[in-house]
């Protein structure tokens, strides 16, 4: 009920007491009950994060909206926050074209002077779509849309540019995007002068400014302004700023990964998690977000084919670096460090990458000195590092290896699964074959039947 009520109260006054709102509407008592509940409902799912829902529901109101005849300003809103929700499922073509819907319709109304709400309502649909362009290489084009609702919201009083939580596009952003193209386009002096006006806005919150603070930053140390860029990252590492760089670093990371898991389109969940990172670095060079970030980068770039293969390897060494740093970790720290170790030899494994066992090794100590010797997870390093000792004909040390993740796992408490056990059976028969050690051999067979002797074990857990 507290949610419903925070949202009523929300729409309420930004769209239905608004007299702007009022004005735009041709039919504001008759039409607006339906709409408003669709509204409501929608925006409540979007608060519990049921973005699903929230999608369906934003949908209807385009829906109800379009029964309007001539369109007002509802139709516009619905459009917007449906695109905002296609973005988040990875229908980009679609929220495209709902960004392009609701700049028509703002273009109609603007033409009755219908107020600042319809101003404001086409410079979010102007960001958004500037937003999918520029992630479709289109950066020029891109910029012209920033233009147009830099030249919009600039219209609108500054109570209107707080926004709600679904307006998550606004001049702030416009600003900051204009200034990411104008740095690639080599006019950094521009770049600059965007970055400043747009961090002397007094309506920018702690969460819009630290997506601008970092490019900024950026920009002055290519500059060579560093004195003003180091003064920029401590600022940026107070207790406030933190929490907001934080939450936006988690929040891209999870779109990112959603992208990947749910669009297999790693092209596109790169970008996301590049905006993940680099809040995370501001975080510090050697803090947990940071390796997170790492990890889901690394993860996503090797299932390209080798595409990023060289950008993969530099995040390797990035997280390597980073876990020489972190002491005595705590626990989410260490999942995260074990995490990170199993995706870099992951990709070391697609690349065919010499530095394999160096790292398997390494889990393999992180994991005896933060599990225990007789962890499960400890006998799986040895299994992938044993079948890389079998490759190089070393069959004592593979052997002494197999031998102790046999023993794990034959005395594990909470049971293991039969093909663990298999694997390490196979592999250690055909070391003893090969070593000559027929009667160790012959004793395998007979305590665990014959092995598949054509099954081989890859490294990797």
């Amino acid at each position: 009920m507290k949610h419903q009520h925070k949202s009523k109260l929300l729409v309420l006054l930004v769209l239905f007491i608004n007299p702007m709102l009022l004005s735009a509407c041709e039919h504001p008592d008759r039409e607006n009950q339906a709409w408003e509940s669709l509204f409501l409902d929608a925006n409540n799912a979007l608060e519990e994060q049921d973005y699903e829902k929230s999608e369906q529901l934003f949908h209807k109101c385009v829906t109800e909206s379009e029964h309007v005849h001539p369109p007002d300003i509802r139709l516009a809103v619905s459009l917007g926050r449906l695109a905002s929700m296609q973005i988040k499922s990875g229908h980009g073509a679609s929220a495209s074209n709902c960004y392009r819907r609701a700049i028509d319709v703002c273009e109609q109304l603007q033409k009755k002077q219908a107020g600042e709400l319809v101003n404001k309502e086409m410079a979010d649909s102007l960001v958004g779509l500037g937003q999918l362009l520029e992630q479709n290489s289109q950066s020029d084009e891109a910029g012209k849309l920033y233009q147009r609702a830099m030249e919009l919201d600039q219209r609108c009083p500054e109570s209107e540019r707080t926004g709600d939580i679904l307006l998550a596009q606004n001049l702030s952003t416009a600003t900051a995007n204009l200034a990411a193209i104008r740095v690639k386009q080599g006019q950094l002096a521009e770049a600059e002068h965007l970055y400043r006006w747009a961090l002397e806005q007094k309506s920018l919150s702690d969460k819009e400014r630290v997506k601008i603070l970092p490019s900024f930053a950026a920009l002055l140390n290519r500059e060579g302004k560093n004195t003003e860029a180091d003064l920029l990252v401590s600022k940026m590492q107070s207790e406030s700023m933190r929490e907001a760089l934080i939450k936006s670093c988690d929040s891209n990371l999870l779109d990112g990964q959603r992208i990947l898991k749910q669009q297999n389109d790693p092209a596109r969940a790169i970008p996301v998690l590049l905006t993940a990172l680099r809040d995370a670095q501001l975080l510090g060079q050697y803090d947990v977000h940071r390796l997170r970030a790492l990890n889901a980068l690394i993860a996503c770039q090797t299932t390209t084919d080798n595409k990023y293969k060289t950008e993969a390897e530099a995040r390797s060494r990035q997280a390597l670096d980073c876990l020489d740093h972190m002491r005595d970790p705590d626990e989410p720290t260490a999942k995260e460090i074990d995490n990170t170790l199993h995706t870099i030899a992951a990709f070391y494994i697609h690349t065919h990458n010499d530095g394999l066992r160096a790292i398997l090794e390494q889990q393999l100590k992180f994991r005896e000195d933060h599990k225990g010797p007789s962890s499960h997870n400890v006998a799986e390093i040895l299994l992938s590092l044993a079948s890389l000792d079998y490759d190089r004909t070393d069959y004592a040390q593979a052997e002494t290896r197999l031998n102790r993740a046999l023993d794990i796992w034959l005395n594990y408490k909470d049971g293991v699964e039969k093909r663990h056990i298999n694997d390490v059976v196979s592999l250690l028969y055909n070391c003893y074959t090969h070593d000559g050690k027929k009667e160790l051999a012959d004793a395998l067979v007979k305590k665990y039947g014959d092995p598949n002797r054509s099954r081989r074990t890859t490294p990797g857990h």
